[in-house]
């Protein structure tokens, strides 16, 4: 019971502590990921060693080795950064088995595993406060980003608007109100999308795109260009994000300021993801 509630708020603390940072410098210091790894795994082979079984230990270890893997395709399918990884990684050791202390109080569902709901409640809320984000950011720069959408092709969605209008027409031709809805639904989603991604593109350009001095250069930024030294690449665009070893030879180049990419601070999404498992479950039972 005690090792349950100690789980439960060390996390909830961190990850309130994370979110907070990462808003406000766009970076999870590792200091925290790394003390929140060791104290779950801890708890977990603490409660093993109470109840002298290694089953909940056991599935710490499965569920750190899920999400790893998980964490893994993230990072270097630059999804996530390297600070909202190691803290899934966290995750996916605190969720190996739902907290029983937190059942007389919550009726969460349980129609999938835990891991898999946690795992799709991050996937859906971090979609949804990445939109509100976004829109956000759009009004808080909205000089920049209308000039920026003025320079979108939007021109080439009115092949997506005809094509649309064509499935469209399509769904005349049945009488079966399910195949209908989801002919329209196909057309909704190939009209929205062409302009969705213009819309995330604009905001990336206009908003995400920051030249910043040499020395506020961090561990794991994303430096937009290729940068050379004596005909040598120091850093490449395609990297994952800079390293110190980078860094130090590039202020050695006398650079004065370098553009950057900042991304959306993702780790609120962890937050509300963690929030919702526990009291819910698969939020999609409840939708």
């Amino acid at each position: 019971m005690i090792l349950d509630i100690l789980l439960i708020i060390i996390t909830l603390i961190t990850l309130v502590i994370a979110s907070i940072t990462d808003i406000k410098t766009r970076e999870i210091p590792d200091f925290l990921n790394y003390s929140l790894l060791i104290i779950v795994f801890f708890l977990k082979l603490l409660e093993s060693i109470t109840i002298k079984s290694f089953t909940p230990f056991l599935y710490a270890v499965l569920g750190f080795i899920m999400y790893f893997v998980i964490a893994l395709f993230m990072y270097y399918t630059k999804q996530w950064g390297g600070g909202d990884s190691k803290l899934l990684m966290s995750l996916g050791i605190v969720f190996s088995q739902y907290p029983s202390f937190f059942l007389s109080y919550f009726n969460p569902s349980m129609d999938l595993p835990l891991l898999l709901s946690m795992f799709l409640n991050i996937l859906i809320f971090g979609s949804l406060y990445g939109m509100l984000f976004s829109a956000y950011t759009a009004i808080k720069n909205k000089d920049k980003f209308l000039a920026e959408l003025k320079k979108a092709k939007l021109k080439k969605i009115r092949y997506y608007l005809i094509l649309s209008l064509a499935i469209v027409v399509s769904s005349l031709f049945t009488h079966i109100m399910i195949l209908k809805l989801f002919i329209i639904s196909i057309s909704l989603l190939i009209t929205l999308i062409p302009y969705l991604l213009i819309f995330i593109k604009t905001i990336e350009k206009s908003c995400m795109i920051k030249n910043i001095p040499i020395n506020n250069l961090t561990e794991g930024d994303w430096i937009v260009n290729d940068i050379y030294s004596k005909n040598k690449i120091v850093y490449s665009k395609k990297s994952l994000g800079v390293t110190l070893d980078q860094i130090s030879i590039i202020k050695k180049l006398k650079i004065k300021t370098i553009t950057i990419k900042e991304g959306i601070p993702f780790t609120p999404a962890f937050l509300i993801a963690f929030i919702i498992t526990l009291i819910y479950g698969n939020i999609l039972f409840f939708i």
